[in-house]
């Protein structure tokens, strides 16, 4: 009988099988055929490019719908905030006018001769009405109509730019009185924290927050003319910034708002 030798396969043994390197060294010991996956960074996708303004234009494609013409947006509606002129606005103050003048809905169209189910669709926000018709509306409820130019927004040059608005604006009570939660893409460092817009030294942290940080959405749905106006004088901001808008404060354009602000 011939010795066994060890190194030599017998014929019920079957030969090594030699595949692609990746199969014998796989990068990824968990799932041999798929690479390592790379360390995911969230500050990385939430921290603003402020060398881009753009992008914050780009992001407000997914805003909600809003009130306003077309026309008068000018020749880059991108850059215009319609933010004042939201249809949740409308309903809220044609409801509110219409209850302050003790009027029903049906007591509302005879007046304004809109019909009874567009005035329940219109406050139920299932529907916006055409231009002339809000306006019929809020005034057979006894509103005031004020019509104000949009916002237009700019950005300052430097390595650092800051929104500007070509006017300032208010608030209702509130909105600008209320707790401010900001997001990660403003306040990105340290635990979360809110601030309670009605304590004068909460008011100013976030005003100067969301005048360095943030976009205009974020500056619209934080800060008021009045309350910015106060606080003008105690806030913290570079110089840039001050320049940019201390024509708003200190020299602001005649507009109605700004008469009452005045």
């Amino acid at each position: 009988m011939a010795p066994h030798t060890p190194n030599t396969p017998s014929a019920d043994t079957p030969a090594p099988h030699h595949g692609p390197l990746t199969q014998r060294f796989p990068t990824d010991r968990r799932h041999p055929q798929t690479p390592t996956p790379q360390p995911h960074h969230p500050r990385t996708a939430l921290t603003p490019c402020r060398q881009e303004p753009d992008r914050w234009i780009q992001a407000k494609q997914s805003q909600p719908k809003y009130w306003h013409a077309d026309q008068a947006c000018g020749p880059n509606p991108s850059n215009v905030s319609t933010t004042i002129l939201r249809m949740d606005s409308f309903r809220e103050q044609l409801r509110s006018s219409r209850a302050a003048s003790g009027l029903t809905q049906a007591d509302l169209a005879d007046r304004s001769g809109v019909a009874r189910p567009n005035i329940v669709a219109y406050e139920s926000g299932r529907r916006e009405p055409l231009f002339r018709n809000a306006l019929d509306l809020l005034g057979a409820a006894g509103a005031q109509v004020i019509v104000e130019l949009p916002v237009v927004w700019s950005w300052t040059e430097g390595r650092r730019p800051y929104a500007v608005p070509s006017r300032l604006w208010r608030l209702p009570p509130s909105e600008a009185l209320r707790r401010f939660e900001p997001g990660h893409h403003l306040w990105w460092s340290g635990p979360p924290r809110g601030f309670d817009l009605a304590l004068r030294a909460d008011r100013l942290r976030a005003y100067e927050i969301v005048l360095r940080e943030g976009s205009p959405r974020d500056i619209e749905g934080v800060v008021d003319e009045l309350l910015l106006c106060e606080a003008w004088s105690d806030l913290v901001l570079p110089s840039t910034l001050r320049a940019a808008w201390s024509r708003l404060v200190l020299d602001p354009p005649d507009t109605p708002t700004s008469r009452v602000a005045s």
